[in-house]
Order: structure tokens, then C-alpha cells, then sequence
């Protein structure tokens, strides 16, 4: 999915970026949370399932403060989860985000009019209006999108780090799976 976030950047698709680092970042954690070695070397599955044994569903936000909790992030990076999430979470939802910033944005405008005397709607003092408006989300912008994107990488980078062990001779490739009963 980064490389497909990567792709899109590079051609100017950055709600589809935001989007996709999103959803990298919640496939890195849920695998890095449900994925471990035993003490033979081999990789166990720890799968969530709720009492009645069926497989749960994991969201983003518990997820992620699944991954604060094990890994020593620094206050950037646990800064940028909360923002790539809602940067996707903004374009998931994007029509009723759009509108709630839009209603947003033109009670600021109307505001902001009244107090300088100007009629937005005549196009006066377009450098207020046009700067108020960088502050409600619209649309991913270019510097955003970048953004989750170097951020993604770095703690992507920090995860896999994390997870991989020295290779050792006897270690073994087979897998096997474990339900755990997280409730």
C-alpha cells in the first residue's frame, strides 16, 4: 500500500496518498501487534477473537495506542499517527468533512467580513479570505500529503526495525496461528 501511496503522490493524487498511508500505517500495526517469534524461532499469530471465538475487528485508534504502549515512538511520530489518521479519516468521509469545514469556513468568513467591513462576496480583501481558508480543510493539499507520506516511511521504518530478529541458522519458517481472546 506505500508504494501505491508513493504512486499516487507522484501524480498528483494526494487524497488518494493520505488515504493509503492511513491504511498502511493500520495494516503495519494490526501485523506488527498480531505477529510474533516463540521461543523455537517461529512466527505465531495472535489473532483477536471475541469471546464466542469469532475473529474481531480492530480499529485504528486502538491500534495505535496498542503501538504506543510497546514501541518507543518519538513525539513526532506519535504526533503524526493522529494526523495521517485523521487525514485519511477526512478523505474516507470526505463529502460530510467537506461540508462541516465549508459551514466552518463561512461563519469565519462572515465574521471576519463584518470586522474589516468588507463584502466577501464582491471579492474585497481576497488575501484574508484566501489565507482563512489554508485553515479548513478543503482538499489534501501538495505540503500535506508529502507529509504523511515521510511520516508513514519513518515510523513504518521504526516497526520494522522493531520486528526483525538476527537470522539464525536453525531458525524455521513455519507459522502458526493462535486466537486470542481479547474481548
Amino acid at each position: 500500500m506505500f508504494g501505491q501511496a508513493t504512486k499516487s503522490f507522484d501524480v498528483g493524487l494526494y487524497e488518494a496518498t493520505a488515504l493509503l498511508c492511513r491504511a498502511t500505517l493500520e495494516s503495519a500495526f494490526f501485523l506488527f501487534l498480531t505477529r510474533e517469534w516463540d521461543n523455537e524461532e517461529i512466527v505465531t499469530f495472535a489473532i483477536p477473537t471475541t469471546l464466542d471465538g469469532r475473529i474481531r475487528r480492530v480499529e485504528f485508534e486502538e491500534l495505535a495506542k496498542a503501538i504506543k504502549k510497546k514501541l518507543k515512538l518519538s513525539e513526532s511520530q506519535s504526533v503524526a499517527i493522529a494526523r495521517i489518521q485523521n487525514d485519511g479519516n477526512f478523505v474516507a468521509h470526505f463529502a460530510s468533512g467537506r461540508e462541516k469545514a465549508l459551514e466552518k469556513y463561512t461563519k469565519e468568513v462572515e465574521k471576519v467580513a463584518r470586522q474589516i467591513g468588507a463584502d466577501p462576496s464582491r471579492g474585497e480583501r481576497p488575501d484574508v479570505f484566501e489565507k482563512m481558508a489554508e485553515k479548513f480543510p478543503f482538499g489534501i493539499r501538495t505540503e500535506q500529503a508529502l507529509e504523511n507520506l515521510r511520516d508513514t516511511s519513518s515510523i513504518f521504518l521504526r516497526l520494522f526495525r522493531s520486528m526483525t530478529k538476527p537470522r539464525s541458522a536453525s531458525r524455521q519458517t513455519r507459522t502458526t496461528a493462535r486466537h486470542v481472546n481479547t474481548g
